[in-house]
């Protein structure tokens, strides 16, 4: 439901912030300007509302604020709170460990796939709208591609209970969505190979990237549900921050190959990587099920709920 929401809003944002833009006289700096203060003040606005909404959950469910310590050798242990600027030895060996319990957790490499999905270009970000720009696609398209993409993935929310409900395994629904991901990802390189630059490969991106949404997020929702049944509380935290921590390199990694190939010409070779990425995301989701199939993962859950009751 909260991602449904997400993507919800990521629909009626632009086509708001567009409407009050259109609906604003005078030349494109002033308008630009007016854009940006109706953004902070509806930042302004909604922060306190935030801040307010965080504490009445932590106030109606007390459990949430309770830290859970629990003394096991093959986990991460709680970490003190209270650190000095001369603990930075002891920083280091924290990061290491959690870093060590991260490589060494059955859900790494399923996590490490998930990240390379972000090492694409093919996802409506700033490189893919640049070198649209570029070859003169207009903004009123760009912007229906962002608002379609939105809606793509909301249909993603409702198909992903659906395919749970077909192949009972969330892990069989990772794997087929992030198949379905590369697949619909795939006719833009060979538009490009056929056709080279042309209208034709500028509506397939466009069309392909926006279809593509709805498995992104049925991948991303699968993901999610599998770290949680996967990982024990006491080890979520580390675990995920490690992940958030792996998918920011994949990011930065891939924005750093597009400052190699600058040249909107070789736009094509971003295109190539960006579905190798994503094509060894879905090699991992595969092997990584095979590895670990439902007997071995009811054992494996086994075991840390053990490590986590002691």
């Amino acid at each position: 439901m909260m991602r449904r929401i997400d993507l919800s809003c990521n629909i009626l944002g632009p086509m708001a912030f567009g409407l009050i833009v259109d609906c604003v006289s005078g030349d494109a700096p002033t308008r630009a300007m007016v854009g940006v203060a109706v953004v902070g003040l509806w930042n302004l606005i909604s922060t306190p509302l935030e801040y307010c909404m965080t504490y009445d959950i932590y106030h109606l469910v007390p459990e949430l604020s309770i830290r859970t310590y629990v003394k096991d050798n093959n986990t991460v242990k709680t970490l003190k709170q209270k650190q000095t600027a001369t603990n930075e030895g002891r920083t280091i060996a924290r990061y290491a460990t959690m870093w060590s319990n991260y490589v060494k957790h059955p859900v790494f490499l399923v996590s490490f796939s998930f990240s390379a999905l972000y090492m694409t270009i093919l996802s409506g970000g700033a490189l893919n709208i640049a070198y649209l720009r570029w070859r003169g696609v207009s903004n009123s398209i760009l912007g229906l591609s962002r608002g379609a993409g939105a809606v793509a993935g909301l249909m993603g929310t409702l198909i992903f209970p659906l395919l749970h409900q077909w192949l009972k395994r969330i892990e069989s629904v990772a794997i087929l969505s992030v198949w379905l991901f590369w697949l619909c990802l795939f006719p833009i390189l060979l538009v490009f190979l056929v056709v080279g630059e042309s209208n034709v490969s500028d509506a397939a991106m466009i069309l392909c990237v926006v279809i593509s949404r709805s498995w992104l997020w049925c991948t991303d929702l699968a993901e999610t549900q599998i770290m949680q049944e996967w990982i024990a509380p006491n080890q979520r935290g580390v675990i995920n921050s490690m992940q958030t921590a792996t998918y920011q390199f994949f990011f930065i990694l891939i924005h750093l190959t597009g400052v190699i190939f600058h040249d909107p010409h070789q736009f094509e070779a971003l295109v190539f990587f960006s579905l190798a990425a994503v094509l060894a995301s879905a090699i991992g989701f595969t092997y990584w099920g095979t590895k670990y199939g439902r007997d071995k993962y009811v054992t494996t859950k086994f075991a840390l709920e053990n490590n986590a009751i002691k």
